[in-house]
């Protein structure tokens, strides 16, 4: 949780408490994305997201009016201007994809997905202008803008004098604070002689509901379910490498958000590579194995270029961990790598619902099941592996399978001793 507020010693420290609202107004839209209902509609996601999008819109076009064009000229100015320009722009494509897309249709888990890449996009682009103006642009104001000066800068951050009820935003700002912080930001306002604004609303106790709830973050692993308790085709075994894969995915994402700052990335490096072997091996497996039987399918060719994909992103994200080295973990670093692990985990998701949907089927119906054998054999032994190491697969798919699932896998692989697991 943020250190909490407790004076403004500057006209311009009531942006700390503004971030600190837009932060915690971040923080519920993102709950709204991940906890839409399947089969519903974006109804509730559309009610918080606007909320935030209100604030957050109104905030950064009063900083580019009222503020930006006092800003001593230097490259730090110029860079926050590009962040201001940069966060509007994603605010605008999601509003857009929200009304031209998604709006239009149901909640299914491929939609769900897409909207919540989509918002912790735009929540990491806030995070990282937010952190910006704390570390480099407030200190500049504080130095270089006279105290009056800054008066101004607040007031039009808090008062929006083209609406119906200019204090709206001082509203919102103190539903995200305690009430320590909304005594000192009532105690600030009272410096304005605005008649729209009222101390005692301001200081209700009532708000504070939103802010207990605003703080609260989820925790822990996803649970990805299957009912694959027994194979009636032999390539059904993919339901469980998909389940696998998912749950290292979910792990490695959950352990990038979680990195402590300044320690080492080691453990989450442990979890990203034992993922990233794994969907590397699965996806050449497949390429090389499976799909090439179906050599008329244009899903089969969609399947392979879908593996390119994945290639080209978890490539960014190694890139990415080889410009950082074993520098220790700053905010920035974590929200980056966060950010590129949910991009791959979202993107290895849909294509392995695809391949769900349309390639199983088909080699369900067009292969023998000894066919489906030796493929299977492919996807579970690594040939290329020393023999005592040759079944890694198989070791690490059984740490995320239910006792059940384990028993049918094990049935099956009993299968894999007639079949020769060289074999194209």
């Amino acid at each position: 949780m943020p250190p909490e507020i407790t004076t403004l010693d500057h006209p311009i420290d009531v942006m700390t408490l503004i971030h600190k609202a837009i932060r915690a107004e971040a923080r519920l839209t993102r709950r709204a994305a991940e906890h839409l209902e399947m089969g519903g509609n974006f109804k509730s996601f559309m009610q918080v997201f606007y909320r935030w999008a209100m604030a957050l819109e109104y905030h950064e076009e009063t900083e580019y009016k009222y503020i930006i064009p006092y800003l001593p000229q230097s490259p730090p100015s110029r860079h926050n201007e590009v962040g201001h320009k940069e966060l509007l722009e994603g605010l605008e494509n999601l509003q857009a994809c929200l009304h031209e897309e998604l709006g239009r249709t149901t909640v299914i888990p491929r939609t769900q997905r897409q909207l919540f890449g989509k918002v912790m996009a735009l929540l990491i682009v806030q995070a990282d202008l937010l952190e910006e103006e704390e570390e480099i642009v407030l200190p500049m104001i504080r130095q270089q803008i006279r105290e009056d000066q800054q008066l101004e800068m607040a007031y039009r951050l808090l008062f929006d004098l083209d609406a119906e009820e200019p204090h709206w935003m001082l509203d919102w700002i103190a539903q995200h604070l305690s009430h320590v912080e909304r005594r000192a930001l009532a105690e600030f306002a009272t410096r304005f002689d605005e008649p729209s604004f009222s101390l005692s609303s301001l200081l209700n106790e009532s708000v504070e509901t939103a802010h207990a709830a605003s703080t609260s973050t989820l925790e822990g692993e996803r649970a990805v379910a299957t009912d694959k308790m027994s194979f009636d085709h032999p390539i059904d075994v993919m339901f469980l490498l998909h389940k696998a894969l998912s749950v290292d995915a979910w792990r490695t994402e959950a352990m990038a958000e979680h990195l402590k700052i300044g320690e080492d990335l080691q453990p989450f490096l442990n979890a990203f590579n034992s993922w990233i072997q794994a969907l590397s091996f699965h996806a050449d497996m497949e390429d090389v194995y499976m799909t090439p039987r179906l050599p008329e399918s244009p899903q089969a060719r969609e399947n392979e270029a879908a593996h390119a994909r994945l290639e080209q992103r978890i490539e960014e994200i190694q890139t990415y961990l080889q410009e950082i080295g074993h520098q220790a973990v700053t905010t920035r670093t974590r929200r980056r790598l966060f950010g590129k692990v949910v991009a791959l985990r979202i993107d290895q998701d849909d294509h392995l619902e695809e391949e769900e949907e349309f390639i199983l089927p088909i080699l369900r119906e067009h292969s023998s099941r000894e066919e489906q054998l030796k493929m299977v054999a492919h996807l579970l032994l690594d040939p290329k592996a020393p023999d005592e190491e040759s079944s890694w697969v198989l070791d690490w798919l059984r740490q995320d399978l239910t006792d059940v699932e384990r028993q049918a896998l094990d049935k099956l692989t009993a299968r894999l001793d007639r079949v020769d697991s060289h074999m194209a």
